[in-house]
């Protein structure tokens, strides 16, 4: 057996080369039959799988679960469930007492654990069961935990909603900016901060017409002069632009704005968007660009037969620089509407 696991090991190679006897399970040979059949029961399970075992709930898990692991994998194979996840323990350990006393089982959906597996604070949502599981003797000695990571669906509900806000006879009828901002601002766990930019054809310059910001999001002056340079760079060009770490954004969140042109066409409203995108976490920036993009389309679009006929060019900057493992937050009071 290798003192050090190799990284790339798969999890039923590390069940075999793992130095269980430097843990409390003992060797493997040792092992309750039981246990053993466990063991090969998990690494057999299509979702990603562990088992919790003996009074120190020592770790054995599937390639699925080493995949929400992270950095984790491959050395918290066979390590306790504190030492291994010291981040979500206060929370998860008193539901496995619950199973263990009581022999019962415990079930959690889309529950909101925060965690640390990339380097960063992650946003992540879970659903998951614990069922008992009994030694040769029939007594409650380990925990069966399958898991399903539902992130995305949450995160796609959570934008859903945004959307829902712009139907027609949820909007306000003031302007396309200011249905489109509104609706965003009830979501700054995606969209912390939006701006809009409008071509001003007298003053021959782009004016901000309106933007939303949540306390922690509002932008320094240097962010704003930085913003302002690639928005008028994606106006003149016709190309979205990507600032790259604002510098009066806190270290550890994300750092980077999204600048894309808007169109617009005679007799309608501005067309196009631009998102929020955090380099922490490249696919709910992808959602959240489209769910900004159909936020200004879809206000457009019911504002587009009241609209005169004037064609406009503008640029539109969003910024999050909130880290992933910030709890959602609904309330739209927290985001403050301003202009310059």
């Amino acid at each position: 057996m290798t003192d050090s696991p190799p990284k790339t090991a798969d999890t039923r190679t590390l069940l075999q080369t793992t130095h269980w006897s430097r843990t409390p399970l003992g060797p493997l040979a040792g092992w309750p039959r039981t246990l053993r059949g466990y063991a090969e029961m998990v690494m057999a399970m299509p979702p990603p799988a562990i088992i919790f075992w003996g009074p120190e709930q020592t770790q054995i898990y599937n390639d699925g679960y080493a995949a929400i692991l992270g950095p984790r994998h491959p050395g918290a194979m066979g390590m306790s469930y504190r030492e291994a996840w010291p981040d979500t323990y206060p929370t998860i350990y008193p539901w496995m007492c619950h199973v263990l006393d009581t022999g019962g089982t415990w079930t959690v959906e889309r529950a909101l654990i925060p965690v640390t597996r990339h380097g960063f604070d992650e946003e992540t949502y879970f659903t998951f069961t614990f069922s008992p599981l009994r030694d040769d003797d029939g007594r409650i000695a380990g925990i069966l935990q399958p898991v399903f990571e539902v992130g995305e669906s949450v995160f796609a509900d959570r934008r859903a909603e945004t959307l829902r806000l712009l139907v027609p006879e949820r909007q306000s009828g003031v302007s396309p900016v200011e249905d489109a901002l509104a609706a965003m601002a009830g979501n700054p766990a995606d969209l912390p901060f939006a701006r809009v930019c409008l071509w001003n054809a007298e003053a021959g310059r782009l004016e901000t017409t309106g933007a939303i910001a949540t306390p922690d999001a509002t932008p320094s002056a240097a962010d704003l002069a930085a913003l302002d340079a690639a928005a008028v760079a994606a106006w003149t060009d016709t190309a979205s632009r990507f600032v790259d770490d604002l510098p009066a954004v806190a270290a550890g969140l994300a750092r980077g704005a999204l600048v894309l042109p808007l169109e617009g066409s005679p007799g309608a409203a501005p067309r196009g968007a631009a998102s929020s995108i955090s380099p922490t976490n490249c696919a709910r920036s992808i959602a959240a660009r489209t769910t900004s993009l159909r936020c200004w389309r879809t206000s457009c679009a019911t504002r587009s037969r009241r609209s005169a006929p004037r064609p406009r060019r503008c640029g539109w900057a969003t910024r999050t620089i909130r880290g992933c493992g910030a709890p959602a937050r609904s309330s739209r009071a927290r985001c403050a509407t301003w202009r310059s």
